[in-house]
């Protein structure tokens, strides 16, 4: 469809309407298909700007202007502040394959400020127990837990002893004596 030739003003019909009722009017008249669309929603909501945006966003998802990624981040960001909107971003992102579980759980934990530890790689050899190991995933805040709970030294001490400990009460726990499982390359503690 092209633009109409006669001017808006001009037409006999419109000439009584008035306000919201003839901006209405003269967009039908004018405009069409998406721009059509987004004309009418700036028309209706212009005394909610946050609709109008929201709004805007709807049209864009429908008309497949933006991804729903990209839909449901700008939504979030309209919605939310802060640590809420960094937490429902991650939650976004999580949903959307853009991060792993493991990844989402730690950046959670540091956007409230908690401590988090994880074991990401256990590697077993039954045939050579000494070749066993196991790697730690931490954030800065599970360290200073640590350091708040009595735990010193740098952080590969108190990882260490936090771990010696860990070990121990599961010893204990299964009948075992005690003894230090954790040790530097000097074989010291």
């Amino acid at each position: 469809m092209t633009k109409p030739m006669i001017p808006f003003g001009w037409l006999p019909g419109h000439w009584g309407l008035k306000g919201q009722t003839r901006e209405i009017a003269q967009a039908e008249y004018e405009l069409q298909g998406v721009e059509l669309e987004k004309k009418l929603l700036e028309i209706r909501l212009r005394d909610n700007p946050q609709l109008v945006k929201r709004g805007h966003l709807d049209l864009q998802l429908k008309h497949q202007e933006i991804s729903k990624y990209d839909y449901d981040i700008a939504c979030a960001e309209l919605e939310l502040q802060g640590s809420d909107l960094t937490i429902k971003k991650l939650d976004i992102d999580l949903e959307h394959g853009k991060i792993t579980s493991p990844v989402f759980e730690r950046k959670k934990a540091d956007a409230l400020g908690q401590p988090w530890v994880s074991m990401p790689v256990i590697s077993w050899v039954p045939e050579n127990a000494a070749r066993t190991y196991f790697e730690l995933d931490y954030n800065e805040h599970f360290i200073k837990y640590l350091q708040d709970h009595g735990y010193t030294g740098s952080d590969d001490d108190i990882l260490n002893r936090w771990l010696n400990d860990v070990c121990q009460a599961v010893s204990q726990e299964i009948g075992q004596t005690s003894r230090d499982f954790v040790t530097d390359n000097d074989g010291r503690i």
